[in-house]
């Protein structure tokens, strides 16, 4: 018998968490990312999290942004892909945003960026996540060799129902914090 690689069973889950979260309604993305953006803050608090990073999604990702305006006391940060597949910190102003790779929103250049070990917490993208805290992501990388480096609290956010039992996983693989993962979904 012969047994599917780790990388052909996360393009088989990518591609069915894909199709289940684009069959969200609008009204519905509109709806669980309000309660995600609702459970974010109660840990944001929690943690008593002053820096910030979030992403920005696609539209078929949950929308962050209203945190911004909700948590005003609390410094936002967003990803912006450089070379070599890294990402840089910057600070997240709505009104210097432009379209990066992937079509992706990110802060504009002439923003300064942040060392990524000054974060109190980072919101990690995820296509699906599994109770131990692995999380399936694009494949490029770039969350993985940023959490790498940083020892702060990291959740993972995903739609509800966007949990598997195991994700599998490579050596480069980098988890976030399960429990607190699993309460923001």
């Amino acid at each position: 018998m012969i047994l599917p690689s780790t990388a052909t069973e996360k393009q088989a889950l990518r591609a069915a968490f894909s199709k289940r979260r684009q069959r969200l309604s609008r009204r519905a993305r509109k709806h669980l990312s309000d309660l995600i953006c609702f459970r974010a803050r109660i840990m944001i608090r929690k943690i008593q999290a002053k820096r910030v990073l979030l992403f920005l999604g696609l539209p078929d990702e949950p929308n962050l942004r209203p945190l911004f305006r909700l948590e005003p006391s609390v410094r936002f940060f967003a990803p912006r892909i450089r070379k070599g597949k890294r990402l840089e910190v910057l600070p997240y102003l709505p009104h210097r945003i432009r379209r990066g790779p992937y079509g992706i929103d990110e802060p504009t250049d002439s923003l300064q960026h942040l060392n990524p070990q000054k974060l109190d917490l980072i919101l990690v993208p995820a296509l699906a996540l599994d109770p131990q805290g692995n999380r399936l992501g694009y494949g490029g990388g770039y969350y993985d060799r940023l959490l790498s480096k940083l020892n702060c609290p990291r959740f993972g956010i995903a739609w509800p129902g966007h949990i598997c039992q195991k994700i599998p996983v490579k050596q480069h693989d980098i988890t976030v914090n399960p429990a607190l993962s699993l309460a923001i979904c």
